[in-house]
C-alpha cells in the first residue's frame, strides 16, 4: 500500500513538471522582396475597429487554450 501511494505520488510530481515549460515560438527571417511595399502618399491612420474588449480564443487544441 505505502508503495502504491508513493508510485503514484511520484508519477503525478513527475507529469506536474511536464507542462511547465514556456511557450516560445520559432520565428523566421524574411528575406527582401517577401512583402511588396505600398505606394502611399499622405498621412496613414490605424484604427482598431473592434467593438469588444473581450478576450478571443486565438489558439485551441484538445485542453490547450491560449486568449
Amino acid at each position: 500500500m505505502y508503495i502504491k501511494t508513493l508510485l503514484s505520488i511520484s508519477i503525478l510530481l513527475f507529469l506536474v513538471g511536464c507542462g511547465t515549460r514556456p511557450y516560445v515560438p520559432q520565428e523566421y527571417e524574411l528575406r527582401d522582396g517577401v512583402i511588396p511595399k505600398l505606394s502611399i502618399n499622405g498621412d496613414v491612420s490605424i484604427a482598431n475597429a473592434q467593438s469588444s474588449i473581450d478576450e478571443a480564443i486565438v489558439y485551441s487544441y484538445g485542453a490547450t487554450q491560449f486568449a
